[in-house]
């Protein structure tokens, strides 16, 4: 997820104008928890529309593997997310 958030902050228009947050990557990647990277790419989704690109950004989001994401439980692979038994409901 850390490269598709930047380029999806490189979407983001007016960057120039009033700057969204950074995008938590590089060394903030593991430094920060789940929650505030939420939050984070939260306020990125409603910069985009604000900015009238949510169109481009939803079909970016959209349009991104499942390999592509990061998971809860200490994993970035979606295999590992979906075969723990912790987050697995079946």
């Amino acid at each position: 997820m850390p490269t598709k958030w930047n380029d999806l902050y490189n979407m983001l228009a007016n960057k120039k104008s009033k700057n969204p947050s950074l995008p938590l990557i590089l060394s903030a990647w593991w430094a920060v928890p789940a929650l505030p990277k939420i939050l984070r790419l939260k306020e990125h989704i409603e910069f985009a529309y604000k900015q009238g690109v949510w169109d481009e950004v939803d079909k970016f989001l959209r349009n991104l593997d499942k390999d592509d994401w990061a998971y809860g439980g200490g994993t970035d692979s979606y295999e590992e997310y979906k075969n723990n038994p912790i987050w697995n409901n079946d």
